[in-house]
């Protein structure tokens, strides 16, 4: 019976050790990625800009993506999978409205955890030309500016 209860007793211990090094694993996942986004901008309707979004990503980069509203928006310099900061680029068409506009860049870590930030930007018309009008015959030197 002693011998029965020594083996029970080592069994247990073993289970728990096993248990306890199995729950200190390094699986635990990284922090989440985090994002700055650019300040407020102005962009005349048709016209492009470029917005720098900085980001910490300690799972490692592995995608982004970005979608306008107002306009297009387009990743045009991107971070290289694994790397865990930078600087990712988006060129920004806006359409050919006035008014609010907005670029949404989304990032996702090689664990699968993403974040997104939202830049705002206003949209201003196409500056008129200005028409004029001439009636009756001119005469002499005329300058127009």
């Amino acid at each position: 019976m002693k011998n029965s209860f020594k083996q029970l007793f080592s069994l247990l211990i073993a289970a728990a050790l096993i248990m306890v090094v199995s729950a200190c694993s390094e699986d635990d996942p990284s922090p989440a990625p985090s994002m700055t986004e650019p300040a407020q901008q102005t962009v005349t309707a048709g016209e492009s800009i470029t917005m720098d979004f900085n980001v910490t990503i300690p799972g490692g980069f592995a995608t982004s993506s970005a979608v306008g509203t107002g306009g297009t928006a387009t990743v045009s310099t991107n971070l290289t999978v694994g790397d865990t900061n930078g600087t990712i680029t988006v060129e920004f068409t806006a359409g050919s409205d006035a008014g609010a506009g907005s670029v949404r860049l989304t990032v996702t870590d090689g664990e699968g955890q993403s974040t997104s930030g939202t830049a705002v930007i206003t949209i201003s018309e196409v500056p008129q030309v200005p028409t004029v009008s001439v009636r009756g015959d001119i005469e002499g030197t005329v300058t127009w500016s």
